[in-house]
């Protein structure tokens, strides 16, 4: 896998897309690309800066200015420039989440470290609708400890606008959801992108996570996509290292609360 041709495709058609869910609203400038999200929303957000010494500091006060005393989140990876904008943003009163990994794999990489392994024995894996946002905000309780309702309400929205580049599946054992993952396959994009994969305590260790990639690998697969992202734990991580993919950098969110 060619790192270098990830991490650019990465930038320029992912985080300077401006592709966003329906109801952001996007401003970018040649140094950096703000996301506003709508009114009640806490999920607004820097995708992308192109800063150095001389630019930084300002951007992060035009950028508190900018959104108005609304939190929101800025998403630092290790290869944004200056190399201390994690140092700045705290200064600043950003307080950072623990680091993650940013792993990217083939798809075909991955369909093929995964074959056969799409189903888990006491378990089906469908296709999420909102009649499952209590379940899910039950997984999130157990495994977290918060429910999510805010969260997968914008994800549900996000998926009803446009199915055919969000899709939500669920792994549930009777009535109860144990495992769930949605993944964006953005069209015109060469990244689909893996999001959730929270697991029951009970249920970990028998495939489930796994199972759940493997047919989100199939959607992307599907809909023509090369590679697959995860911002990941260090809990999933060696998991997916042994599905076929890489950490090729890191991320960290710095999230500024007024």
């Amino acid at each position: 896998m060619d790192i270098h041709a990830v991490l650019a495709a990465h930038d320029a058609q992912v985080r300077r897309s401006g592709a966003v869910p329906p109801g952001f609203v996007v401003h970018a400038t040649d140094r950096v690309l703000w996301v506003t999200a709508p009114a009640g929303s806490e999920s607004s957000y820097v995708e992308w800066s192109d800063l150095d010494e001389t630019t930084a500091d300002a951007a992060i006060a035009d950028a508190v200015e900018h959104f108005a005393g609304r939190s929101f989140e800025w998403k630092t990876y290790g290869r944004d420039t200056p190399a201390d904008l994690g140092e700045r943003l705290a200064a600043a009163g950003f307080v950072a989440d623990e680091p993650e990994s940013f792993v990217v794999g083939e798809v075909a990489a991955v369909l093929a470290a995964t074959a056969g392994h799409d189903a888990v024995e006491g378990i089906e894996i469908r296709a999420a609708g909102r009649a499952d946002i209590p379940g899910l905000n039950g997984l999130s309780e157990a495994v977290w400890g918060q429910p999510r309702p805010d969260m997968f309400a914008e994800v549900f929205d996000e998926r009803d606008h446009d199915p055919a580049q969000l899709q939500i599946l669920v792994a549930v054992a009777g009535d109860e959801v144990v495992c769930h993952g949605w993944v964006r396959l953005p069209s015109g994009v060469q990244l689909a992108s893996l999001w959730g994969g929270s697991t029951l305590a009970a249920w970990r260790g028998r495939g489930v996570y796994r199972a759940l990639v493997r047919r989100r690998a199939e959607l992307a697969a599907a809909a023509g996509h090369r590679w697959l992202q995860v911002d990941c734990t260090p809990d999933s991580r060696p998991i997916l290292e042994r599905l076929g993919m890489r950490v090729v950098d890191t991320t960290t969110p710095y999230r500024w609360t007024p």
